[in-house]
């Protein structure tokens, strides 16, 4: 007959581990942040080419008449909180603001394309540099509550792979996140083998454990199995913590773009 010490330990360990899953999920849901993420979509639309424009018998001028001698580029950019906190003006420590950070490029147009509440009072503001060029828009708002936020659109000359990314601090975010979007099959697969690889361990270890604690072993001594049963209970706990946090790491990782509010998607491009 096994020893009854034993089903005791193996129930408690149950215990102990789905508390201990209990803990991180009301943990995760009680804890208040804002998270503003500004993705910018990979591909860019080509408007004007200046090769094919400089032997063209046509001028391309902007609004102020200069002529442009330079590519011409679309861009869309997404921005919004992401956290269950909101983000409110007076939670600007440094102005935000959507850069192309590149001194011979220049926005020439921008526009909303979406803006998930009117009462959010989201807008875009032009700012020029010293040599009246536009690489700036200014982002203000009323408030911005989970899931608000805005997708947009700018016209820019200069090249094709100018970094486009927002400047700015707000209050209790360290950086806003600016993750560049990803394979969503690449994402799901790495997902999928670190479940699998830290489930797979958490199996073997607490089968390990189950069956020292219940098989009684009278050659060993009673301070050694109890050393290897305490060993054993904290290799499954690290364990246990191990996969969670590697799987809320991978599931910071994905594409924001993937997640988008259901308010601010926009149609896609032919």
């Amino acid at each position: 007959m096994r020893p009854v010490h034993g089903w005791v330990g193996v129930g408690g360990l149950v215990v102990g581990v789905a508390c201990l899953a209990t803990s991180i999920y009301f943990f995760r849901a009680s804890h208040q942040y804002r998270l503003p993420i500004f993705t910018v979509e990979p591909e860019r639309t080509e408007i004007v080419s200046a090769d094919r424009v400089r032997s063209a018998p046509i001028r391309v001028l902007t609004r102020a008449g200069s002529e442009i001698t330079s590519d011409l580029f679309a861009v869309r950019f997404f921005f919004w909180n992401d956290g269950n906190l909101p983000i409110k003006t007076s939670d600007i420590l440094d102005t935000l603001r959507i850069n192309l950070a590149d001194t011979g490029a220049a926005i020439l147009d921008y526009r909303l394309l979406r803006v998930s509440r009117p009462l959010t009072a989201l807008r875009l503001d032009p700012r020029r540099d010293a040599d009246s060029a536009v690489r700036n828009l200014v982002v203000t708002f009323r408030i911005l509550e989970p899931e608000d936020g805005l997708a947009g659109q700018i016209v820019y000359a200069g090249r094709r792979d100018a970094p486009v990314r927002l400047l700015g601090a707000i209050e209790g975010v360290k950086a806003i996140i600016d993750t560049p979007p990803r394979s969503t099959l690449g994402a799901l697969g790495v997902s999928v083998v670190i479940g699998l690889l830290g489930l797979l361990a958490m199996v073997a270890v607490l089968y390990g454990l189950v069956k020292g604690l219940v098989t009684a072993d009278t050659r060993w001594p009673r301070a050694t199995n109890i050393v290897g049963n305490t060993f054993l209970v904290v290799v499954a706990v690290f364990m246990f913590l191990g996969f969670a946090y590697a799987f809320y790491q991978r599931s910071q990782m994905e594409s924001p773009t993937q997640e988008l509010p259901a308010s601010l998607q926009t149609p896609q491009r032919p």
